[in-house]
């Protein structure tokens, strides 16, 4: 079953206000490296048809992955112990050019944790 994890319900761009991003990329973990990536932007890591983390990055998606599984967060733990990584879903929302980006990055990493209920955010409290 492959949801489209990143089709988010008009209501989540509209209340309050939150601009649509500028680009949504679909790829895996294990293709991440592969991309010319974003230097900030939303990831929405999913498994199996479930959202596993939404998470923000201010200064590279791959960078941010990496720093997760190097401190041994939650969500590091989680990619480290599960090398599925060719079917780990990685959706990452690039910020609009017309938007504070700081802001933007707060209000869609909230609305899309809120939108998804993703198991290790619930986790993390």
């Amino acid at each position: 079953m492959d949801t489209d994890l990143v089709q988010l319900p008009p209501q989540v761009w509209t209340q309050p206000k939150i601009a649509s991003p500028k680009e949504i990329i679909r790829t895996t973990v294990d293709e991440l490296g592969n991309l010319g990536e974003p230097e900030s932007g939303i990831y929405i890591l999913a498994y199996v048809g479930k959202v596993i983390y939404v998470g923000k990055a201010n200064a590279g998606i791959n960078a941010r992955l990496r720093q997760h599984i190097v401190t041994h967060s939650l969500v590091g733990q989680w990619l480290d112990t599960n090398k599925d990584w060719a079917n780990i879903r990685l959706d990452i929302l690039v910020p609009p050019d017309n938007q504070d980006e700081k802001a933007w990055l707060r209000r869609a990493e909230v609305a899309c944790i809120n939108q998804f209920s993703p198991l290790l955010n619930s986790q993390l409290g």
